[in-house]
């Protein structure tokens, strides 16, 4: 297996990959499975500036990992939320650790600070996994998605990417197809 930022060719299948994620459970608050034209241009944005990884086994794309704006304003800049899905058959397989293993060096690399990430609950197995990685639950918001015909809780994970001090001061992050080779 080898983890490799995104290309075209693997476009499809991360949304193929994600689509039951849509259509079949509340982990992602998206309600209709986008088209593949609509993916491609997110995964564009996205891993224009943030790392945007798939776990690749013989040709076949077997999970993907990205970072993304955490907020808007300038301020946040240096932190970054934190998403990862995998294909049925790469569940237990270690896939989801190479992944974020990587997804990190390449955060690390580009400057950020922070990584968060929002996890639907009930999420055992990603609240686990995360706190695995070094996350920390840092906030709880009752109710606010509706899908699948109930309110679903979201909690607010953080890791700390790289030590803050008083005495340095950040620097702008490096886009991230300024870390390709």
């Amino acid at each position: 297996m080898k983890i490799v930022p995104i290309e075209d060719q693997y476009i499809e299948r991360c949304l193929e990959i994600y689509s039951p994620y849509i259509s079949n459970s509340h982990i992602s608050f998206e309600n209709k499975v986008p088209s593949l034209s609509e993916y491609r241009m997110r995964v564009k944005k996205y891993s224009a500036q943030y790392p945007w990884i798939v776990a690749i086994e013989s040709g076949q794309v077997l999970g993907f990992a990205y970072g993304a704006e955490f907020k808007q304003r300038q301020a946040y800049q240096w932190s970054v939320e934190t998403s990862i899905y995998l294909s049925e058959n790469a569940k237990g397989r270690g896939v989801a650790g190479k992944l974020y293993d990587s997804l990190f060096d390449y955060l690390d690399k580009a400057g950020y600070y922070n990584a968060f990430a929002g996890i639907a609950l009930p999420g055992d197995i990603s609240v686990a996994f995360h706190e695995k990685f070094g996350f920390n639950k840092v906030a709880h918001f009752k109710n606010v998605g509706y899908k699948n015909e109930k309110w679903v809780d979201v909690g607010l994970w953080q890791k700390e990417i790289k030590k803050i001090s008083d005495q340095s001061s950040p620097l702008a992050p490096y886009s991230f197809s300024d870390l390709l080779p």
